[in-house]
């Protein structure tokens, strides 16, 4: 099977945010969850599809990058971010963008580090939607 380098450039990519960012399993959300679901994905698909969080495809599985939760629940602000970026994102190019340094929030800082400053992470999400619709 043929690969483009830039196929193999996503896949080293992929493997390397893996490494250096905790992901959790729809197991593992639902045990912190605390909630008795008897789907064992659940809650976690259901608050992707309800736009709550986001997860990335890891082979056959959804992995669900950790920052974007608080005491076992999605963190509020991930929501808004989540709707302020372009629909055309990728999974992946979504978790890219949450650990990419950005210009728009203080100190150059990437978004799902700062988070306390929900003004600025928006604009940067709505800065980049912005740029998709030109």
């Amino acid at each position: 099977m043929h690969m483009d380098t830039h196929e193999i450039d996503n896949a080293l990519l992929r493997k390397q945010y893996l490494e250096q960012h905790k992901t959790l399993t729809s197991g593992q959300i639902r045990e912190a969850s605390g909630l008795k679901t008897r789907n064992p994905s659940e809650p976690a698909s259901r608050w992707k599809r309800q736009g709550k969080i986001f997860g990335v495809p890891v082979g056959r599985a959804d992995h669900y990058p950790a920052f974007q939760f608080r005491d076992g629940r999605p963190r509020p602000e991930i929501a808004r971010v989540l709707a302020a970026l372009p629909e055309s994102m990728s999974p992946w190019q979504i978790a890219f963008w949450f650990t990419s340094k950005n210009g728009w929030i203080e100190n150059d800082a990437a978004p799902q580090d700062a988070l306390h400053d929900i003004s600025g992470v928006l604009a940067a999400a709505a800065d980049l939607a912005s740029d998709n619709l030109g």
